[in-house]
């Protein structure tokens, strides 16, 4: 099947385009996520720095009247946080003393939450459960620079993820507006620059082969393909040049052809004519032998005659 040079064109257009704007699009939406996974980490850690301000003694670490309060006060402050967890290091182990979730109270920590106790360090962790995103954030609660438990806040990621889903939404919308326009630019500013003077290039060599030797490609462009055009071009006058002087050689060699074969023909009529000069002269030679014959025949015949009357006279 014959593939036009423009369909080709913009299939190769398309596909760059798809790439570029693919990854373009990709790391956009990776970034973009990241910023505000991290912003919103960085807003969470805040968080736990203000309730670790907010504990002077260690008496307030313990009184679970003001904490509980702290905890309702930063819920309904913040609609993003879903659990408040305060954790104390007993003989058994680091154990959840008050929560907003009553399920915690008086059972083990997390893991994590001894680790951020024990170095004296913030920990942050993104949790992927099967209906959402949880961003958990650990940190060690001091009285006096000394860590006297730790506090673990869990954050919903729903209204990050949404924001992110619709950013990529839009992204996405405008990315592929953004391609179809380069693509469009693109495709006619090749259309122009490449497949208008390479389709009269085409025109041209058609035209040549029709023997339509007047035509010329009109590209004034000084790339490769302007090139290419005025080289046609003094072709096609080569070429128109060179024909003319093909035709003018085949007529003088057509004349000379006639004039050899007149001269031909006035020599073999001059041969004829000899030819048949000489069949009357040799029928005119032939003739005369023959009456020469005849007549020393005559000749001989009256000779014995005269001999033999002679003869007889005598006796």
């Amino acid at each position: 099947m014959k593939v036009n040079i423009s369909v080709k064109i913009i299939g190769v257009v398309f596909l760059l385009s798809l790439i570029l704007f693919s990854i373009l699009t990709y790391t956009t939406i990776t970034n973009y996520r990241e910023d505000l996974t991290e912003s919103f980490v960085e807003r969470a850690r805040a968080t736990t720095y203000s309730l670790d301000a907010g504990i002077a003694r260690r008496e307030d670490f313990q009184d679970k009247t003001m904490l509980l309060s702290n905890i309702h006060k930063l819920m309904w402050l913040d609609a993003e946080v879903i659990d408040v967890s305060f954790s104390m290091l007993q003989e058994s182990g680091m154990i959840t003393y008050l929560s907003s979730d009553p399920n915690r109270i008086d059972k083990p920590s997390d893991i994590d939450n001894i680790d951020s106790y024990e170095k004296d360090t913030l920990i942050s962790e993104i949790v992927q459960t099967r209906e959402k995103r949880i961003l958990k954030v650990i940190a060690p609660m001091h009285v006096s620079g000394q860590a006297v438990g730790t506090v673990q806040i869990d954050f919903t990621l729903e209204d990050v993820d949404s924001k992110i889903e619709s950013a990529t939404n839009i992204m996405i919308s405008d990315y592929l507006l953004l391609m179809v326009l380069f693509i469009l630019v693109l495709f006619f500013s090749l259309r122009k620059i490449v497949i208008t003077p390479i389709l009269k290039v085409n025109k041209g060599a058609e035209a040549i082969a029709k023997n339509d030797f007047n035509y010329r490609v009109d590209v004034k462009s000084n790339d490769e393909i302007g090139r290419l055009s005025r080289t046609f071009n003094q072709m096609t006058i080569d070429l128109k040049e060179s024909r003319k002087k093909l035709e003018e050689y085949s007529k003088e060699l057509e004349k000379q052809v006639a004039d050899r074969t007149k001269e031909l023909e006035k020599s073999k009529n001059e041969l004829e004519s000899k030819v048949d000069e000489m069949e009357r002269f040799s029928k005119l030679s032939v003739g005369r032998e023959l009456r020469m014959v005849e007549l020393k025949k005559k000749v001989r015949e009256l000779e014995e005659k005269r001999k033999k009357h002679g003869t007889e006279g005598e006796k």
